[in-house]
């Protein structure tokens, strides 16, 4: 009699641990789910239109995050830096500038970080007035651009290159661009020659010297 009333105990028990353990089950199967919708599903599925997103070297995957959740491309930051985590592409994202929209996922997002995609790519680099070639030289290899001293030893003796297309060069007897690159915000496509990375400079000095003999002799 007593045996049969501790089996009946023991069934009591067992069949009331089964609740706890399907809500724990069904509580983690939706958190599952929860998480799988915030990774697969865009932010806005009908939203195509193009964001221009501007990534800045060094940014934390956090940073990205919350940056692109500002942005309404993404539904968690938390999520965006554990799934880079985890798919080891916070090692990968590059700086530069991005064309996303909504409608991506974020994996896809996460691939056009990562160069990845065919989506064009720029690198925004701001160069400070009164920059040497070395200076430019430095800002441009961390901006990933080039590579260290590149730059410098090729506008110290690209000038022959460029004088039958710039008048402004054909006056001067040196080789170097020194002084003839203008300090501006640029943006470079990721691969950029150098040539036409001082070539942009040269243009942009020539347009702000033309400009400015305008307005002193009008």
């Amino acid at each position: 009699m007593a045996k049969h009333k501790k089996l009946s105990h023991a069934d009591s028990l067992l069949k009331w641990l089964w609740i706890p353990v399907l809500i724990l089950f069904v509580t983690l199967s939706a958190l599952g789910f929860r998480v799988f919708y915030l990774i697969s599903a865009p932010a806005d599925s009908k939203n195509k239109t193009e964001v221009m997103i501007s990534i800045a070297p060094s940014s934390t995957t956090e940073q990205i995050g919350h940056y692109l959740k500002g942005k309404g491309l993404i539904r968690s930051p938390y999520l965006f830096k554990k799934y880079c985590k985890y798919t080891k592409s916070d090692r990968l994202l590059q700086a530069g500038l991005f064309k996303v929209n909504a409608a991506m996922t974020m994996k896809d997002i996460v691939n056009v970080l990562e160069g990845k995609t065919n989506s064009r790519c720029f690198v925004k680099v701001t160069i400070p007035e009164g920059s040497s070639l070395r200076t430019m030289d430095i800002i441009l290899s961390n901006a990933g651009l080039c590579s260290p001293n590149a730059f410098l030893e090729y506008a110290s003796k690209a000038q022959p290159e460029f004088i039958p297309s710039h008048d402004i060069l054909r006056k001067d007897t040196t080789y170097s661009l020194e002084g003839y690159l203008f300090p501006e915000t640029y943006l470079f496509d990721k691969g950029v020659s150098l040539h036409t990375m001082a070539n942009t400079m040269l243009v942009e000095f020539e347009k702000r010297i033309r400009r400015f003999l305008f307005s002193a002799y009008r």
